[in-house]
């Protein structure tokens, strides 16, 4: 069964200790990430993810990408914050 059939099945208790978990997941990071700023300048930051990408065996990279993923957890995130245009 799917993901999303899963979650039919989980009561609301369950979906809201869910919700809390990540909720204080998401926090704790926060608090971290307020602790340790990022101090790679945007350039150094693109770089490394270039460097990142040419690790990637060749042929990985000459696959499609598919960023269904992404567009499902931008159109399930959009119901909490709306997306700025």
């Amino acid at each position: 069964m799917s993901r999303a059939g899963d979650r039919a099945h989980e009561s609301g208790q369950e979906l809201r200790e869910k919700f809390l978990r990540r909720r204080e997941a998401l926090e704790k990071f926060a608090r971290w990430e307020r602790l340790n700023p990022c101090s790679a300048t945007p350039e150094a930051a693109l770089g490394g993810i270039g460097w990142l990408y040419d690790l990637l065996p060749l042929q990985a990279r000459k696959r499609p990408v598919d960023t269904s993923g992404v567009r499902e957890l931008q159109r399930r995130l959009s119901v909490l914050t709306p997306v700025a245009e």
